[in-house]
């Protein structure tokens, strides 16, 4: 059994502003410190693999900071999809694989995407890592999408921490943060 999980990483360094957005929506979740000017939530609803939720929680976060979004879902290590919101809107988006067979909500909404990497790298202010960035989104030697998305992570300059989590996994009594963060460290909203 693979990885299943979604998080959200808010390019911003007011972490309040985002645990009050979270708050004032009535979400539950789970919100890092502020890790490389970034702050990552772990959102409970979106974690299930529903596409409302993470739609819904990529804008309201965009919107209510006014920071650029970058929301991820690694769908059993076999698919690997992102959004990026900006202002609150939807501004693009990846899927490794919609071709992906299954009954999910995500697989069924998802359309056949071909990123706007271009826009990624300039909005999270990597221009340098398009090439790069291209590399790792169509590359195929990656057996699991763990594997992509920690490369992805690594070249886009967010925290290492949104590899693996999502708000499920923490909130198990069997959680291993890895060192990026205690439970302590985290702020519960909801």
């Amino acid at each position: 059994m693979g990885n299943f999980y979604v998080n959200f990483s808010v390019k911003s360094t007011d972490q309040a502003a985002v645990i009050a957005a979270l708050d004032q929506a009535r979400r539950t979740a789970f919100v890092s410190p502020v890790i490389d000017n970034y702050v990552v939530v772990f959102d409970r609803d979106a974690d299930e693999q529903a596409l409302e939720p993470i739609l819904t929680v990529g804008a309201l976060l965009s919107q209510s900071t006014g920071a650029p979004v970058f929301a991820v879902l690694n769908h059993d290590d076999d698919v690997l999809l992102y959004w990026l919101f900006e202002h609150g809107a939807l501004t693009d988006e990846y899927n490794s694989d919609p071709a992906y067979g299954g009954d999910d909500e995500f697989v069924d909404q998802a359309t056949p995407t071909s990123a706007d990497l271009e826009r990624v790298c300039y909005v999270l202010d990597v221009p340098e890592a398009i090439a790069a960035v291209r590399n790792i989104l169509y590359d195929t030697d990656y057996l699991f999408v763990l594997e992509q998305h920690q490369a992805l992570v690594v070249l886009l300059g967010l925290p290492l921490c949104s590899v693996g989590f999502g708000f499920n996994y923490i909130d198990s009594d069997r959680a291993d943060l890895g060192g990026w963060f205690s439970s302590s460290d985290l702020v519960r909203i909801g």
